[in-house]
């Protein structure tokens, strides 16, 4: 089982306030980092390491976590030989089951091992594909199965149920205060910019509609002219 726990959200708070909290699951931390900096949108997560993996496990059973109101996403930080980099941090409630040499399966029997680690909400074999898909309702489960992966029946292999659009992008499932309100500053930028648009184009129509009308006042001031000038031949024409 691993020690290694992973905590997404982070950003708010302060790493001292992040370890009291979690010591207080069981045994020390004895590796602490924190990646505070991201490149991407992502959250500012931690990595913590504890004395025994029991403390892991207190943490996973008491979700979910909070440090001054600010939520916390945990997961457990599964070794790198077990799975790959995206399996590794993404937290994902269903699996493939893979049969690596006859393709077939003993439903009943799987079943049966995958109940062990978790309440199964679908099971169902995937004719085309020759695998079996089996949903959890905890993405723990899954971690779970991969920590014991070296137990599984004889020539079975499985994979998380990873949709091809995520393969390439880790998403934190956190979202601190900071990246919040980062959003809504840029949404009342934009909000904004618009307005500004919309009275800059207000203010267009404004001055056309102000052209037109005097356009149409010069219109009927020429006309009203003409009329007298005509007014006036006529009276010359009738003396």
């Amino acid at each position: 089982m691993t020690n290694e726990l992973f905590v997404d959200g982070i950003c708010e708070l302060d790493d001292k306030a992040i370890q009291s909290y979690f010591s207080k699951f069981g045994s020390r931390i004895i590796n602490y980092e924190s990646h505070r900096h991201r490149p991407t949108n992502s959250c500012c997560f931690a990595l913590i390491s504890f004395e025994s993996h029991h403390t892991v496990n207190a943490i996973l059973r008491h979700r979910p976590h909070s440090i001054d109101f600010y939520s916390l996403f945990v997961k457990r930080l599964l070794p790198p030989a077990l799975c790959s980099f995206i399996e590794r941090l993404l937290p994902v409630s269903s699996i493939f089951v893979y049969n690596k040499l006859t393709k077939e399966f003993d439903e009943k029997k799987l079943k049966t091992y995958f109940k062990n680690f978790g309440y199964i909400l679908k099971f169902e074999h995937d004719h085309v594909h020759k695998r079996l898909l089996i949903e959890y309702d905890d993405y723990d489960s899954v971690d779970k199965i991969f920590l014991n992966k070296e137990n599984l029946p004889k020539n079975i292999d499985i994979h998380k149920n990873i949709l091809p659009y995520a393969q390439n992008t880790i998403q934190y499932h956190g979202m601190c205060r900071r990246k919040q309100e980062d959003d809504i500053t840029i949404d009342e930028k934009k909000k904004k910019r618009n307005k500004k648009k919309q009275y800059h184009t207000d203010d267009e129509y404004q001055n056309l509609l102000q052209k037109t009308i005097e356009n149409l006042i010069n219109c009927k001031a020429q006309l009203r002219n003409k009329e007298n000038d005509c007014v006036i031949l006529q009276m010359g024409k009738l003396i």
